[in-house]
């Protein structure tokens, strides 16, 4: 997995980095999971995983190349206030929700 045309643009609002690349991962095959996506550019940016929030993992049709968007953070804490739940939980940042909920 290599990581190629690494874009981004710092969000002082929110305390983030908004970044845009693409992957080849024409070593691998198969699309990367946003796991794997994560851990890459936290190394990248020598960061914790928990700091990094990926969005979106596309893979353009006919290609090896996936479009990625992510949030690097610069603490874990405002990543879990700011991001939506659904998103937190596909980065696996907050438990998955399992069995079903009690009724009260």
């Amino acid at each position: 997995m290599e990581l190629k045309n690494i874009t981004y643009r710092y969000n002082p609002l929110l305390e983030r980095k908004e970044v845009y690349l693409d992957i080849d991962h024409s070593s691998e095959g198969s699309t990367p999971s946003r796991i794997a996506v994560r851990d890459a550019l936290a190394k990248h940016f020598g960061v914790d995983p928990a700091c990094v929030v990926v969005r979106k993992v596309e893979t353009r049709t006919g290609t090896m190349v996936a479009k990625v968007e992510a949030h690097v953070y610069d603490r874990p804490e405002t990543a879990l206030s700011v991001e939506p739940e659904h998103i937190l939980r596909k980065n696996k940042l907050l438990p998955e929700e399992g069995g079903e909920k009690s009724a009260s």
